[in-house]
């Protein structure tokens, strides 16, 4: 495109046909009637994982959850979860300041009670972070190191696991029984006794990630792979943190030792794959026979909690700071550090980071702080939630009134062609480690023809048509802007790839969103190379040859103008993925 906007348009977002209003943010919220189906993976992040209950208290509303998983301190809560308890009855603090949480079912007030005796050395091990400059204090915290460090080496840790595994079989039990779905004489619940194989109605599917130190390799807990392995057995080894808990054995699998779930996997969205591909052809079947009222379509997403520092956080200086400090933030971030880039490999996964100012073995803090860390975790939480169910349907529904409207244009320049016409957003792959080039392009949003759906498809970076307008930042009609060219829409595709373009495809029209309409005004960019980097492309796609219409000046000023009224939202979504 050489020239600019439309006449009377004057580059505003938002002044074609009302297609994203200038208080988009502010979306009108419609009501909750249909639950979607959802997967649950928790992060693990030691005492941190507390902010999943914030997490959890957020997706009751909303989500019927076929499987939770979890890593670490992540797979304390996803057990939970799956036998059936609420974040309320997890932990809860009443309006009269009536405290009510899980260990309590368990005659216990607190992890420290848990622990009795044995937790001194958790309190001793704080002492000795902090300065001191008194010589004496010193002296005394050199002794205590020494007898701390010699039990840590002794025992490889300062705890046993085994008060948390007696607690946490213990509630397991409880909430089984109140359902009516242990056997009689059970003492250890064992992963045959919940998920949607055994009782479909009361519990959902349940995979815990652990790390086999002597093997050195995941080791993955679920109903399928372990099914006569103790759950508590399998969370306790999950969330054994080296150096802090002891390595844990696990069933009779007396030639391994078990240690924290994070060292291999802290946040394993992958686990879900093949479970989210099964419900959701299952979902597709009940939507062609009919009987799929109570649920939302489309793909089903899986919920990845992960786990933050508020943004109120101070970073230390490590090359000042004592060789303590230095390594904790070594063993976090290699805890933590591959849990973004995890994301970029499933499908439908959603990235909520739920901020959390409690430290990794900040065990036992105040109530009040407690309740902050749940009530901004489940706030954070809601506000993603919100942005996945209604902010994202709304893109869509403004997509289809792009596309009417484009078919009204078509219509009233040439009224006896007959045609089908598809537009589908398309944004760069891109991460924070990618460079200013993206080498690949996703369709994320695709509406039209129902029949054919690419919204799975991912182009190549030399793909004729969108990556094209993308990386000249211009528009792009296919197949006339590409003759004397050879390109193809095919090049650059595995046979995979080609299967998932729509088969009658015979033309396509890509233009590239700006943030600003000011990109398009040729006095300021006389070069398109010098233009702003385009946030994304809107393409129409056609059976039928409509370059003629493509680069009719009518159309294509308004095509201009109204694919830029998508920035902010496009702005919003790529923030969300």
């Amino acid at each position: 495109m050489r020239g600019g906007p439309a006449r009377g348009l004057k580059g505003r977002p938002g002044a074609v046909g009302g297609l994203c209003r200038p208080d988009f943010k502010e979306r009108e919220m419609p009501k909750r009637s249909l639950r979607r189906l959802a997967f649950v993976v928790f992060a693990g992040g030691g005492a941190r994982g507390f902010a999943h209950i914030g997490a959890l208290k957020a997706i009751e509303k909303d989500f019927y959850v076929r499987g939770y998983a979890g890593s670490s301190a992540g797979a304390i809560v996803a057990a939970l979860a799956s036998v059936g308890y609420t974040a309320d009855e997890i932990f809860h603090v009443k309006e009269n300041g009536e405290l009510r949480h899980i260990l309590q079912l368990c005659g216990a007030k607190s992890i420290p009670e848990l622990y009795g005796p044995a937790w001194k050395r958790v309190e001793i091990a704080a002492h000795l972070g902090k300065p001191s400059k008194n010589p004496l204090a010193r002296l005394k915290k050199l002794y205590l190191g020494y007898r701390l460090v010699r039990h840590a080496v002794k025992g490889k840790g300062l705890l046993s696991t085994e008060p948390l595994r007696k607690a946490i079989n213990d509630v397991l039990r409880r909430k089984l029984i109140e359902q009516g779905a242990l056997p009689d004489g059970v003492e250890d619940v064992l992963f045959r006794h919940i998920g949607t194989r055994a009782h479909a109605a009361k519990t959902a599917d349940l995979k815990v990630v652990a790390t086999a130190l002597l093997s050195q390799r995941l080791i993955l807990f679920s109903a399928d792979a372990t099914p006569n392995v103790s759950v508590a057995e399998a969370v306790t080894s999950s969330l054994a943190l080296p150096g802090f808990f002891e390595p844990v054995r696990v069933g009779d699998m007396t030639d391994e030792l078990f240690a924290d779930g994070g060292l291999t996997s802290n946040l394993p969205v992958w686990i879900f794959k093949y479970e989210k591909l099964h419900e959701e052809r299952l979902l597709e079947q009940r939507m062609l026979e009919g009987n799929a009222e109570r649920w939302a379509p489309g793909p089903i997403p899986i919920l990845a909690f992960g786990l933050a520092k508020p943004p109120t956080f101070r970073k230390p200086d490590l090359l000042a700071s004592p060789p303590t400090t230095f390594a904790y933030w070594v063993f976090e971030t290699a805890m933590s550090g591959s849990q973004s880039m995890a994301t970029n490999f499933t499908e439908d996964v959603a990235p909520i980071n739920l901020p959390c100012d409690l430290e990794l073995t900040d065990f036992d803090p105040p109530v009040g702080r407690l309740k902050r860390a749940k009530d901004a975790a489940y706030d954070h939480a809601s506000s993603r939630i919100g942005d996945l169910l209604y902010r994202r349907p709304k893109i869509d529904e403004n997509l289809r009134e792009l596309l009417e409207e484009a078919k009204e244009r078509i219509r009233s320049l040439d009224p006896a062609r007959a045609f089908k016409l598809r537009a589908c957003l398309v944004a760069p792959i891109t991460s924070r480690h990618s460079g200013p080039a993206p080498e690949a392009f996703r369709v994320l949003r695709m509406v039209g023809d129902e029949t054919y759906t690419d919204d799975r498809l991912v182009l190549d970076r030399g793909n004729a048509v969108a990556p094209r307008a993308f990386l000249d930042k211009r528009d792009v009609a296919w197949p006339r802007d590409e003759v004397g060219r050879g390109a193809t829409l095919g090049d650059l595709m595995t046979r995979y790839e080609r299967a998932l373009v729509w088969p009658a495809l015979k033309s396509v029209y890509a233009v590239p969103i700006f943030e600003n309409m000011e990109a398009w005004d040729p006095k300021k960019y006389p070069l398109n190379e010098r233009r702003p980097p385009p946030l994304g492309v809107v393409a129409f796609d056609s059976d039928e040859d409509l370059c003629d219409i493509y680069r009719n000046s009518e159309f294509l000023n308004w095509a201009i103008a109204a694919c830029g009224t998508f920035a902010p939202a496009f702005v919003e979504e790529m923030v969300s993925c």
